[in-house]
């Protein structure tokens, strides 16, 4: 009965031992090397070019016109901006855009012809300064609502190369790909996502 005691204490003394030396939880081992860089792949397929963004574009509110509708001259001009950066005057594109009360956008320069006739238009001076000029062709110094523009707006777009003058006669109209005063007010607006 002894040797059978015996050997029951020692067959529960085994199972004790390998229970708790099989819960217990080494410590990890080293961490191997880095292997070595796979080789490079082929150079992937150039993407499709991009549609034309805003990043660069620059633009105003509508400014309020600082010249009466009824004009005290026959020539009044008024600036708009300051500081044109040389990049824009040198190759970039500038527009200019007049409306009247009534909304009615028109790109400058442009002649309105409402029983007086008058010539809208816009220069960058050697100061940088972007300026509106009004010159009354014909008719009454008081101008009437349908040819006076009450406030203006330009958009400034960098990096265009200048292919010559526009259809209006602009040097600021045309870049490389397109010339922008072929372009409608809504049709910038959009192509630029500027909002109203």
């Amino acid at each position: 009965m002894n040797v059978k005691s015996n050997l029951v204490t020692l067959i529960v003394m085994v199972i004790v031992s390998v229970s708790i030396f099989s819960c217990s939880d080494g410590e990890d081992g080293a961490i191997g090397p880095t292997g070595a860089d796979g080789a490079i792949g082929p150079t992937g397929a150039d993407g499709e070019q991009g549609e034309p963004g805003t990043a660069n574009v620059i633009y105003s509110d509508w400014i309020a016109s600082e010249i009466p509708q009824t004009m005290p001259s026959s020539f009044q001009n008024f600036p708009i901006a300051e500081n044109i950066e040389d990049d824009i005057i040198d190759s970039g594109v500038i527009l200019v855009y007049g409306r009247t009360a009534s909304n009615a956008v028109w790109a400058l320069p442009t002649i309105l012809d409402f029983s007086s006739q008058v010539n809208y238009s816009f220069a960058v001076g050697s100061n940088k300064e972007l300026t509106v000029a009004v010159s009354l062709v014909s008719g009454s110094l008081d101008l009437p609502n349908n040819a006076y523009l009450t406030d203006y707006r330009y958009v400034l777009i960098p990096g265009g190369q200048l292919m010559g003058g526009g259809a209006s006669g602009s040097k600021f109209a045309k870049n490389k790909n397109v010339d922008y005063s072929k372009m409608s007010y809504e049709e910038i607006t959009t192509q630029f996502n500027i909002p109203e």
